[in-house]
């Protein structure tokens, strides 16, 4: 199991240093403006897609690793918030969003967050602005978002822990 992980972290690392490489190689793409200045029109909006509209191709998400475990008992839906008898949890797994673009560069970027995070903090700001995977997303790079396993949307895990106010 040990050896696993190892390979898989590394795996990770490498694709995420390769990624970034190759994102910073393209210095031909055009730099994304902070804000359109907004400019008053006589015409209404018509709904179309503007000319910086992002188009994804394909789009999808997946676990990967992990386990899955077993409550003794069986499984009764009408007693599920009070007993968790025989019910079953994929845990401890890493969970993967990925989008391609419609003008692919086939030169993806994998995003792996630091810890406390998930993959939200790669998608936008806390002001409201497109975070990072937009910005390489419309300069034609697939983004894989990681949230990693006990993170994020891979948030349940098997192992107990203890919580005590000691810093």
């Amino acid at each position: 199991m040990k050896q696993t992980r190892k390979w898989i972290a590394l795996a990770l690392a490498g694709a995420l240093s390769l990624s970034l490489l190759a994102g910073c190689a393209d210095q031909s793409a055009p730099a994304a403006s902070a804000a359109p200045e907004a400019t008053p029109s006589a015409e209404p909006d018509t709904g179309a897609a503007s000319s910086d509209a992002l188009v994804i191709a394909e789009q999808g998400i997946f676990s990967i690793g992990g386990t899955v475990i077993e409550s003794d008992g069986t499984f009764d839906v009408a007693n599920y918030y009070t007993s968790r008898e025989g019910s079953t949890a994929h845990v401890d797994h890493a969970n993967v969003l990925y989008q391609i673009p419609e003008n692919n560069t086939g030169l993806p970027m994998v995003f792996l967050h630091g810890y406390g995070q998930s993959r939200m903090g790669w998608m936008t700001t806390p002001d409201g602005r497109e975070g990072w995977s937009n910005l390489f997303l419309r300069m034609g790079h697939s983004v894989w978002l990681i949230d990693q396993p006990r993170r994020g949307e891979a948030g349940q895990t098997s192992v107990a822990g203890t919580m005590t106010t000691t810093p």
